[in-house]
């Protein structure tokens, strides 16, 4: 059988389970070993959150294929865009402290954030639910970053939305996007192994990206970064956007949003068990999961999560895109639960969207929209 049509046989498959409650399906552990070699992708870490709190986590295959590294549920995974709840998180409770209007225009905090003035209406909220009409990413030096329509129109995916807020955030609180969001989310939850930057101490932890193949993608760990900031005498742990920008400029890359670390849209490195406390944390607020920018029937935006009604049920959700990374989280808040899957394959959203289709008992407009 093709890996295509064995795929095809797997969502066709009637669904013969309910949601998982305190542990996952035995059924389905068994078979992720199955799915990993068949897509392939070499590794494979979940967590579930059952009545809110972390239930089990467990890992599968490998974190480096070609040196034969295991998976362990200590292996540190690229969250990608999971980064992205983690900052608005951090956004909120800025607001919260009262130094930031989410529907204030985000220039009146920092003026020349944009050079473009259709973009001077951009306000917090519209980067968190993803309306402010910015592209996800610039890649031409030079190019302005420009709205493809009016702040709060319609729904548009925006990396570069979130990196502006970062500035933002560093601005209002004085503070580096590693040092605030250490501050405000990762210690205060026990994220002890999660950060924006490539910490030395987390390297030999890291699981490695792998292509569609499965063979191991050049390690791109910022080490070019980390010769610059031993240069400098300044941690990446310090670095503020200026920092980030001339420190792309010294190692010859493109001085644009994509290319900067830390960085508030898909920087974070993490551990599948930090995410679900993570998760448990995101449940207790209920601002952000309110319509914000509709998408299609049953799915919307709301600040910082992907939200879906489907099957009578409410959830929350997000996914993470980097090269050699493709993560999942989903949150039920009604009931209390959550699942976070990770791996390291290209191939991985065709092995996490099974794993969370059979945790829920059903499948997820969200799997055919992304």
């Amino acid at each position: 059988m093709t890996r295509r049509l064995f795929a095809s046989a797997g969502l066709a498959a009637p669904l013969a389970f309910g949601r998982w409650k305190r542990l996952p399906d035995g059924d389905v552990l068994s078979r992720i070993p199955e799915w990993l070699d068949a897509s392939p992708v070499p590794g494979l870490a979940l967590a579930l959150v059952s009545d809110g709190k972390l239930a089990y986590e467990k890992a599968f295959g490998m974190a480096n294929a070609a040196a034969k590294v295991p998976a362990t549920e200590q292996t540190i995974f690229q969250a990608a865009s999971l980064s992205k709840p983690v900052v608005a998180m951090a956004a909120l409770k800025v607001r919260d402290s009262g130094k930031l209007d989410v529907n204030r225009p985000l220039i009146s905090y920092l003026p020349g954030l944009f050079e473009n003035e259709s973009a001077h209406g951009v306000t917090a909220a519209h980067v968190l639910s993803h309306s402010s009409g910015f592209p996800n990413w610039r890649f031409e030096a030079g190019q302005r970053l420009t709205p493809a329509f009016p702040p709060g129109e319609k729904f548009q995916y925006s990396g570069e939305g979130f990196v502006a807020l970062g500035r933002v955030l560093e601005e209002l609180t004085g503070k580096p996007l590693e040092g605030l969001a250490q501050e405000l989310v990762l210690r205060p939850l026990g994220m002890a192994s999660s950060s924006f930057v490539a910490l030395p101490a987390m390297q030999t932890r890291m699981a490695l990206g792998h292509n569609r193949r499965g063979v191991a993608n050049e390690r791109k760990t910022g080490a070019a970064m980390l010769e610059i900031a031993a240069r400098w005498g300044k941690p990446m742990t310090e670095w503020r956007y200026a920092d980030c920008e001339r420190a792309n400029v010294e190692a010859k890359q493109p001085p644009l949003p994509n290319w900067m670390l830390p960085n508030a849209a898909a920087s974070l490195a993490t551990t599948v068990g930090d995410y679900a406390r993570f998760a448990i944390a995101a449940m207790n607020r209920t601002d952000w999961f309110e319509t914000r920018t509709p998408i299609r029937a049953g799915l919307s935006w709301g600040l910082g999560w992907g939200l879906e009604s489907t099957q009578g049920r409410k959830y929350a959700w997000h996914w993470g895109d980097n090269s050699g990374f493709k993560d999942f989280v989903i949150l039920e808040p009604s009931a209390r639960w959550a699942l976070v899957v990770f791996t390291n394959g290209d191939n991985g959203a065709r092995v996490y969207e099974r794993v969370v289709t059979r945790a829920t008992g059903h499948e997820h407009p969200a799997f055919l929209w992304i």
